[in-house]
């Protein structure tokens, strides 16, 4: 169910020409933490928190908003969110929890289903990889990589790979059988072991013909905010997140990023003073 607090908010209206943005629970955890860099440079365009999704397949969570820098009791985190920046037509998904693996084939129809209904122009999806399962050939060079469905914008490829991102190699080890539900033709598979949702995401989409585009990134577990940088600064450049003034315009040097302020909580509170 996706339950909505803006009033202005029109199922299947609101988000027509909207590029719909969400972070899959995957390795390392860099597609949620780019989101939070997203939600924290937005400049101008404040983000505003317009839903929340809940699905038995969501694991269950709740807490204050980490954003909030008084802690406000008031203002709740869940499992998922849906946010908006409305001067530039993004919306985004910010998830807080991993979907459980037993109902990931319903949430990902469902999430679909809605998706269709309000008719987004493209999908966006950050997403991450084991590191340690590249072959030879993804050793080398930047470790980004995309995929994107027949109806994508037909530009955002040649554009990727200006940015330097590479199409995710097709695979022919693990053998097919190995992996079940995945998408099998002459040339390999496409194989993004830890990734979360985004592989069925992709294969639903591509059958049901909504344009989506999956940007990962090659990881390991551990302190992740690197990468989550990497990756903002690289979509940021093909979707312009970051607003600049004109003094920034016609300055050179790179528009510092703003380090969100929910990084600030990865490690809990300091230990007390009084145990010693």
């Amino acid at each position: 169910m996706f339950k909505y607090f803006a009033e202005d908010i029109v199922d299947g209206k609101t988000f027509v020409d909207h590029t719909l943005f969400l972070s899959a629970v995957s390795v390392g955890n860099v597609g949620q933490l780019a989101v939070d860099v997203i939600l924290a440079n937005a400049g101008p365009s404040v983000p505003q928190k317009i839903g929340r999704v809940f699905h038995p397949g969501l694991e269950a969570v709740v807490g204050t908003d980490p954003s909030s820098s008084n802690g406000d009791p008031s203002k709740l985190v869940t499992s998922c969110e849906i946010f908006i920046l409305r001067d530039k037509k993004h919306v985004i998904i910010h998830f807080h929890a991993p979907v459980t693996m037993k109902l990931r084939t319903e949430f990902v129809d469902f999430l679909c289903d809605w998706i269709e209904r309000q008719k987004f122009r493209q999908v966006v999806c950050f997403s991450s990889t084991f590191a340690s399962d590249r072959n030879d050939q993804q050793l080398e060079g930047v470790p980004l990589r995309f995929i994107a469905t027949d109806k994508s914008e037909t530009t955002l490829a040649e554009r990727l790979k200006k940015l330097d991102w590479e199409q995710l190699e097709r695979r022919s080890f693990p053998a097919p059988a190995v992996i079940e539900g995945s998408e099998i033709t002459n040339d390999g598979i496409l194989h993004l072991p830890g990734s979360g949702i985004t592989l069925r995401m992709f294969e639903k989409c591509q059958t049901r013909g909504i344009p989506f585009l999956a940007l990962t990134m090659f990881a390991s577990e551990g302190d992740n905010t690197p990468e989550a940088l990497t990756m903002f600064e690289a979509a940021n450049k093909l979707f312009t997140f970051t607003a600049k003034d004109e003094s920034q315009e016609r300055s050179t040097t790179p528009t510092p990023i703003c380090i969100p302020l929910t990084w600030s909580h990865f490690h809990g509170r300091s230990h007390p003073i009084e145990m010693y």
